[in-house]
């Protein structure tokens, strides 16, 4: 789990900020330098807290019953049924594309707004993403949940938004990672590579999907969304830069931008939405990465401590059998780690997703959650 992460890190986190061309943003990639300088140090000192030569196996540890995972698919197609209704019958017409090209105009220019029911089926969606990426590749269990999953993320999509849909695939990545650690602790460099590319593959379907849906009815549709490619995956690292070097003083809001639904539970009158849209060399966007929030919650001794903390649970429990309160912390860590566009804890939606699926597991898993995993020598 820790190598991969750390692999992730590497070229997710770093790579793209740190090889920044632009001298005047030097004193903002010092900071960033400094911040993953501390994840590797609190990688370090996770690996040293631990005994060596041992890997950790989490794949029995509170792995989702196939109980648990009916119920939460029929409380969402209940919730989804007109929607499933329209997009089986718009798939049979052969007009989905147009359809669901109209119903996000409808959402971007507020025709349309989310309702209650709306919102219940998001948070069952996520939620199932967290519970199916705990099931063990044996067979037939994993791969009906896995095309159930792909009938729901086609659901979902018909709005052609895509946040819900990688805030699912990411949690579903997250207790994946947990739960074959000890694979993936032992798996080559290359293997891991190549499963890095399988993922950022998928990643890309998701958004070269959405993007060429909303542009399809233009003479040069694959052009444009090529135009579009930079501005999903490169544009976030300049604005970031940017918004890092026109800042004086970052707030030290102790959570405000991270942890924006926790907030609004408590009652707090938070800002709806995302940041504001800033232009880049690569086009317009209103993505930073999670570390615009962090820097802004926590300043950079902050920042530091938050990602130097990650470092340190991820080697740590790459080695350590997991308790229930250990278990939370970590899924939260890996979970925010994955999802670097922005914070997934600014919904609300999401958060009652990773604490129902939380409950979920750990009160009705196939195996007890409170018990001790196995720590095996390498």
């Amino acid at each position: 789990m820790a190598k991969i992460l750390s692999l992730y890190f590497l070229i997710v986190y770093a790579a793209p900020l740190l090889l920044s061309t632009r001298i005047v943003y030097s004193f903002e990639v010092f900071q960033l330098a400094v911040v993953f300088v501390g994840y590797s140090l609190g990688a370090l000192l996770g690996s040293l807290s631990t005994p060596s030569g041992s890997i950790a196996r989490h794949e029995s540890y509170a792995v989702a019953s196939t109980v648990s995972i009916v119920l939460i698919l029929v409380s969402y197609f209940i919730v989804r049924l007109p929607l499933l209704s329209d997009v089986v019958q718009k798939l049979l017409s052969g007009t989905y594309s147009s359809w669901a090209l109209q119903n996000a105009i409808n959402r971007y220019s507020g025709d349309v707004t989310s309702s209650f029911y709306d919102k219940i089926a998001v948070i069952l969606f996520i939620c199932y993403g967290f519970l199916v990426g705990t099931i063990r590749n044996n067979g037939y269990r994993l791969y009906w949940p896995l095309i159930v999953f792909g009938l729901m993320i086609l659901i979902e999509m018909s709005g052609l938004a895509r946040a819900g849909v990688l805030l699912a695939i990411s949690a579903a990545a997250s207790e994946h990672l947990i739960r074959n650690n000890y694979i993936y602790a032992k798996i080559k460099s290359s293997g891991l590579f190549l499963r890095a590319i399988g993922a950022s593959a998928v990643l890309a379907a998701v958004f070269v999907f959405a993007a060429y849906m909303r542009v399809y009815s233009s003479s040069n549709p694959w052009e444009t969304v090529a135009q579009k490619v930079p501005i999903y995956t490169i544009a976030m690292y300049e604005a970031l830069l940017g918004w890092m070097h026109s800042v004086d003083n970052y707030q030290w809001s102790f959570g405000y931008n991270t942890f924006t639904a926790f907030y609004k539970i408590l009652g707090s009158d938070v800002r709806q939405g995302f940041y504001d849209v800033t232009p880049t060399g690569y086009g317009a966007t209103n993505v930073y990465t999670t570390l615009r929030g962090v820097f802004d919650d926590f300043g950079l001794p902050g920042a530091v401590i938050v990602y130097s903390g990650m470092g340190y649970l991820f080697m740590r429990y790459q080695k350590k059998a997991l308790s229930p309160f250990s278990y939370l912390v970590l899924r939260l860590a890996v979970f925010f780690f994955i999802f670097v566009l922005y914070s997934p804890f600014i919904f609300s939606t999401c958060l009652a997703a990773f604490l129902l699926s939380y409950v979920i597991l750990i009160r009705f898993s196939k195996k007890q959650a409170r018990m001790n995993v196995n720590v095996l020598s390498v």
